[in-house]
């Protein structure tokens, strides 16, 4: 997963062919993370 400048993250295709499942727990564990911040829980529940 890359960081941009923007701090998004991108899954490159050929890494998802190489191993999707990893892909998707790495994914997982980022958005967990995202959730811990306050910032972001506002704006999921509101």
């Amino acid at each position: 997963m890359n960081l941009s400048s923007s701090g998004k993250e991108r899954i490159w295709s050929r890494n998802w062919w190489k191993n999707a499942s990893d892909e998707i727990e790495r994914i997982d564990q980022k958005v967990k993370e995202l959730l811990k911040s306050d910032e972001v829980q506002e704006k999921v529940v509101h």
